[in-house]
């Protein structure tokens, strides 16, 4: 039977106290910038001046990072101005009552705010910090609005040694529980904020069914199959979102809970948008021939 793994989701406020002290160790690692809520526009990573976006719920342009190891991410004043309240954006990410939080984890969060704070006053437009996991040679940083035209950051350590291709990641981002039955093996119960790494069949799909507790059950919102091949990352979030990435053309959103899926191709190159099509990828003819 599989062990259930801890997931590698990094929330900030774990490493950020010993994190600080080594900020001024250098690192090397590709960063992929991610949404969860609306599109982020204008942001850049260290003394990087290119801006990016961090689209909702999908990958965009993968970045090579170079510098500290506590990341500073940046969004321009332009683009700061377009970003909705706090209280607009997901329900998943929004803190519990701090009455629901342990203390400790309190004032690890209130030391971000404070960290971010005190970086403003060299870096006006700084909006958010986010620690690479020790030796990881790719991550993926999840953004989530927070207060005074902030972000938070949760880290997640895409090395193919964490993350090996092939596999799936979970993530439960609901403030509750789920169950989660992938290949019709024995239900497992992923808490809030945690996570558990799957397997496709042979035939590299995985199917599932998720459900969420009521009335001292589990109700079946939704079953799916999801294809994995050897070649493929994939990241699963489970959340509760009010973002409009999950609203339908007739405005209908389905489903307690929202499920977004991340792929990443390590065999793949990624098309820009002004790369030819496939039939005009053929060598050119000489003048005058035709095919």
């Amino acid at each position: 039977m599989k062990s259930k793994i801890v997931c590698t989701i990094i929330l900030l406020v774990a490493p950020f106290v010993s994190a600080q002290q080594k900020d001024s160790a250098k690192i090397s690692t590709k960063v992929d910038l991610v949404s969860i809520g609306e599109d982020i526009p204008g942001l850049s990573l260290g003394k990087g001046k290119k801006t990016i976006s961090a689209l909702a719920f999908r990958y965009g342009k993968t970045i090579r990072y170079k510098g500290d190891r506590v990341i500073e991410i940046s969004q321009s004043s332009s683009a700061k101005n377009a970003q909705p309240e706090e209280e607009d954006h997901p329900d998943a990410l929004i803190p519990l009552p701090p009455q629901k939080i342990p203390s400790t984890e309190v004032d690890q969060k209130d030391n971000i705010a404070k960290a971010i704070e005190k970086r403003r006053k060299k870096n006006p437009d700084l909006v958010a910090l986010a620690v690479v996991p020790s030796g990881s040679r790719h991550i993926t940083i999840l953004l989530s609005p927070a207060a005074n035209n902030t972000y938070r950051a949760y880290v997640i350590n895409d090395d193919p040694t964490k993350l090996p291709y092939g596999k799936m990641r979970v993530h439960n981002f609901c403030k509750h529980p789920i169950s989660m039955r992938f290949n019709n093996r024995k239900a497992q119960i992923i808490p809030s904020q945690k996570g558990r790494q799957e397997s496709p069949n042979a035939s590299n799909t995985l199917s599932y069914f998720l459900g969420y507790p009521k009335n001292k059950t589990w109700k079946i919102q939704e079953n799916n199959i999801l294809r994995v091949t050897k070649d493929e990352q994939v990241q699963m979030i489970i959340m509760r979102s009010r973002s409009s990435f999950f609203v339908s053309a007739s405005g209908a959103r389905g489903g307690r809970m929202q499920v977004a899926v991340l792929r990443r191709n390590k065999s793949l190159k990624k098309l820009k948008p002004d790369d030819p099509a496939e039939n005009d990828r053929r060598p050119a003819l000489p003048e005058g021939k035709e095919s």
